[in-house]
């Protein structure tokens, strides 16, 4: 595929693609150096990205290597409890302990 094969998505297109993200969001991205989106060309006042590099981004950011976890974090994800046999916070217990909300009528 030629760049002359390309598609261009305009911002409208690109927030639909990413869950209807807002305008602000978008501009975020653009100008956040850490997630190298893709630069936009100019078209009589509206920006537009190529799909291919929209596409290749995304590839790059699902591929991200996620940092190793500790030994304790990995402790506590596979007995529910860290290095010193306490058990963990999760969602469940947390949610167990926590008092139930009065409903007023």
């Amino acid at each position: 595929m030629t760049d002359e094969d390309d598609v261009y998505l305009s911002t409208a297109s690109q927030r639909k693609r990413y869950g209807n993200i807002s305008a602000m969001t978008l501009w975020r991205w653009e100008r956040d150096p850490r997630l190298n989106f893709p630069p936009a060309i100019d078209i009589n006042g509206r920006k537009y990205r190529s799909l291919r590099a929209l596409e290749e981004w995304e590839r790059q950011r699902a591929a991200r290597v996620h940092p190793p976890l500790s030994p304790t974090e990995s402790r506590r994800m596979s007995t529910g409890r860290d290095g010193n046999g306490n058990s963990a916070a999760t969602p469940e217990r947390v949610a167990q302990k926590s008092p139930k909300a009065r409903i007023r009528r």
